[in-house]
């Protein structure tokens, strides 16, 4: 499978070019994996709107490629992940060295790309998606190393930071190159929470498949807080059943099993799920600013109808 990242991309013109590729070559991996994002359709929704041609959207569009694959191996490296979407992930194929160097020199390859376009606001915003994403990051690392579980508002908060890091760059560069103006602070924000709290239901839904299948983690398995969980335990504070699940970061296929009863018993899969109807009506609310965007409709549309939420 082919790198969706394009050569030139990964070239640094400070770099020493026939040894280029030993640099990159864990982000290379990562880049060939399977992926579920909505990153792509997403992107394109978007610019219906800011109508960018064909050459800067793929600037744009390429940014984001590389931004994901050296977020998703940096992640691999801080979990000690051996595999995503049933792949085996850089650090266990190459070495947890070189993934972590790749993920180094990466960074600055952003930043790099980001100069590139001669608007210093564009460097601007690397500085703030870099900083915002390490403070998400940050949280929720904390929180499931200490076996803190946060309140629902500073979940959304964190969500907000490490989610929207991306979805706030993007927007903000297709902005840049397309002369708008406008503030899409509150869109992005409402984007950002939706998607974040959209992963967190999707990948506890897909823990049929992972049991199925044992070829990879989950966020249970991790002992990561999703937003269900979060609402789980913040309800019903004296039962302390999923706090010690989550301690042990079990594999256990009946422990994982029994979690998800849990969280179905204690309402907190349907919470979510009108969240995820709120949120989505709050994003619609601020796109009305905007020109009615039917690709944005479809993508919403496609998601209530997945999860069944009229």
């Amino acid at each position: 499978m082919e790198s969706d990242i394009e050569p030139h991309v990964l070239t640094s013109k400070y770099a020493d070019k026939e040894r280029q590729h030993l640099l990159v070559q864990s982000i290379v991996h990562t880049s060939k994996m399977p992926n579920k994002s909505m990153a792509p359709k997403l992107i394109e929704a978007l610019n219906f709107w800011f109508k960018l041609p064909n050459d800067k959207l793929d600037k744009v569009i390429n940014i984001f490629r590389l931004i994901q694959a050296t977020n998703n191996t940096i992640i691999d490296v801080s979990e000690n992940a051996m595999a995503r979407n049933g792949k085996s992930t850089a650090n266990s194929v190459y070495s947890l060295a070189d993934a972590l160097n790749s993920s180094y020199y990466c960074c600055f390859l952003i930043l790099e790309r980001l100069r590139d376009l001669e608007n210093f606001e564009a460097v601007k915003f690397g500085n703030e998606y870099f900083l915002d994403s390490s403070k998400g990051y940050g949280l929720e690392t904390y929180w499931r190393d200490n076996i803190i579980c946060p309140s629902e508002e500073e979940y959304v908060r964190m969500g907000t930071l490490k989610t929207g890091s991306v979805i706030r760059i993007v927007i903000k560069l297709m902005q840049l190159l397309s002369g708008n103006k406008k503030d899409l602070t509150k869109l992005t924000n409402s984007l950002a929470q939706f998607f974040h709290i959209y992963d967190d239901y999707v990948s506890l839904h897909a823990m049929d498949d992972y049991l199925l299948n044992k070829n990879g983690t989950d966020m249970i398995s991790e002992g990561k807080f999703s937003f269900p969980m979060v609402h789980a335990i913040c309800t019903k504070p004296n039962d302390v059943q999923l706090l010690n699940i989550l301690r042990q970061k079990t594999k256990e296929e009946e422990l994982i099993k029994y979690c998800l009863k849990l969280l179905e018993k204690f309402g907190s899969l349907e919470y979510t799920k009108q969240i995820l109807k709120n949120l989505k009506e709050e994003a619609e609310k601020e796109m009305k600013q905007m020109e009615e965007n039917p690709h944005m409709k479809k993508i919403f549309e496609d998601i209530l109808s997945k999860l069944k939420i009229n």
